[in-house]
């Protein structure tokens, strides 16, 4: 039986790699669009033209406009469009980037300059887009939202870390990230090395490291020593399904829903814990497991007999869900445990309101549930292969709706000895090998399927046609997204794929990936 409690998830995660101790963040913050949640904080008169904005970003919500760092009374500042490019705006002018940035399954770098007479931004060390002139109001007597542009309504929604301004200053980004020497992925400096350089930069410079969790003023609490703290709006501390202060960050990246990753009618909220389900539809995780033990939760905020929770197999969900495809295996609401199209007597009936934890054994190849803490006992053996947590709505006319904790948070209840939350810490330090070719199940749609390829393929042929990123697929930290109608790539049949990665091998593994660009 799990003893209830406030586990913390981070103390459960392996020792890893020793490079990612350096630069370490423990903590980011979690942006909820639905909420409306941003900061807000007025700059001293004293600002200049010239500055550098660099912070951690994890995507959640695609195809619509978030604001990144914007000031209230006119169009101005840096934000991503409907269109998932970053946007420079200066006063209604606006420039975007040609790339597109669609990848919610990690964390991204972005880092801005303006030297008075140009404003550049680099993603993850790379220009994406320059505008000549200033951004208007930046770093003014104004006052500044952080993770939202309030005129439009367009919060951002999803995760920020070490968010570091300097007034006054153009600043590399090197002074902020560094180059994982084993992979060529950006990693973050030490904290008191982003703190020196914000200590001596101008009167409006400061560093958000989000540590301090002891309430919404302390969590966006200047680390700096210039006092500039901001001012939370729809930001809670309160445990639960809204708590906002998050273990997910770049250097320990926890696994949300996947929205490239589902089948039917799914809509995911709230930096992609939360999801609605409609009618006969299904969702997985962003990461999945071959082998170790892993433990999350699930909250029920909607059931019935055919709500469905538990693990499927890594397969095209365009063809049908995974439970009718033979390839899920659940626990539903009703109290059966499901497979193959079929259920039979399991456990307790849950309803809104009730947790579940799942917990995954696939050194053992077993699966288990809990309800409210109460073990129901083993639901399924000879498990075997990757598996996915998965979310599942079995009826048609109906709607289901859950909140997922994967450890990112503290659990509701003590997971059970020697299980670990989903997090790049606790997978392997060379990480699963990343799948080379395969076949997917293709929709002929411009949103075609998700592949999983155990990290970033570096070029791609589908049924023997060249990919080209962006136009036929996107390439993204776990694997890649089908985005043409075209039947070269993403015919309604079978479709074949090879990819090559970098070598070594290590450089492609999910555990280490930035979120790409397109």
């Amino acid at each position: 039986m799990i003893v209830p409690g406030s586990a913390n998830p981070l103390l459960m995660a392996q020792s890893g790699d020793p490079l990612d101790e350096i630069g370490k963040i423990e903590r980011s913050l979690r942006f909820r669009s639905a909420a409306g949640a941003y900061l807000s904080k007025i700059f001293s008169g004293a600002g200049a033209t010239v500055w550098t904005l660099n912070k951690w970003l994890k995507r959640a919500k695609m195809g619509a406009g978030q604001g990144v760092l914007t000031r209230t009374g006119i169009a101005s500042g840096i934000w991503f469009n409907a269109g998932d490019q970053l946007v420079l705006g200066n006063n209604g002018t606006q420039v975007a980037s040609s790339a597109v940035f669609r990848d919610p399954a990690a964390h991204l770098n972005l880092h801005v300059t303006s030297d008075g007479t140009m404003v550049t931004a680099k993603i993850n060390g790379v220009t994406v887009l320059s505008y000549a002139g200033i951004l208007n109001g930046i770093n003014s007597a104004n006052t500044h939202i952080l993770c939202g542009y309030i005129a439009n309504n367009e919060y951002f929604d999803g995760y920020t870390s070490n968010a570091a301004f300097v007034d006054g200053q153009v600043i590399p980004e090197t002074a902020f990230v560094r180059v994982h020497p084993r992979t060529g992925q950006l990693r973050p400096k030490k904290k008191a090395e982003i703190k020196a350089v914000i200590d001596a930069g101008g009167v409006n410079s400061f560093f958000l490291s989000f540590d301090d969790t002891t309430n919404p003023a302390a969590l966006c609490a200047d680390a700096s020593n210039k006092g500039n703290h901001w001012t939370a709006s729809n930001i809670s501390s309160t445990s639960g399904a809204t708590y906002d202060s998050m273990g997910d960050t770049p250097t320990n990246n926890f696994a949300t829903l996947n929205p490239l990753k589902s089948f039917g009618s799914v809509s995911t909220s709230n930096g992609n814990l939360d999801v609605s389900i409609v009618n006969y539809s299904a969702i997985q995780a962003t990461q999945g497991a071959s082998a170790g033990k892993w433990y999350w939760e699930i909250t029920v905020n909607s059931a019935a007999a055919t709500t469905m929770i538990g693990v499927s197999k890594d397969v095209s969900l365009v063809s049908g869900t995974p439970a009718a495809t033979a390839n899920g295996y659940y626990y539903t609401g009703q109290g059966h445990k499901y497979t193959n199209g079929g259920g039979i007597a399991y456990g307790e009936t849950y309803a809104s309101g009730d947790v579940i934890g799942v917990a995954l054994d696939m050194d053992a190849g077993i699966v288990r549930f809990y309800k409210n803490g109460l073990d129901q006992g083993v639901a399924f053996t000879g498990l075997a292969g990757q598996l996915f947590p998965s979310l599942e709505n079995g009826n048609i006319g109906t709607t289901k709706t859950f909140s997922c904790n994967f450890g990112q948070r503290p659990f509701a209840y003590i997971p059970p000895d020697d299980f670990n939350s989903f997090c790049t810490k606790n997978l392997p330090i060379l990480g699963s090998t990343v799948a080379t070719s395969g076949s997917f199940t293709g929709n002929a749609s411009t949103a075609g399927p998700f592949v999983s390829c155990g990290g970033t393929p570096e070029t791609l042929k589908i049924n023997g046609n060249a990919v080209t990123w962006g136009t036929h697929a996107d390439r993204l930290a776990n694997g890649f997204k089908l985005r043409t109608s075209s039947a070269s790539y993403n015919s309604s049949g079978t479709n074949n794929w090879t990819a090559t990665i970098l070598s070594p091998e290590i450089k492609s593994t999910f555990r280490y990936q930035n979120a790409k660009a397109n």
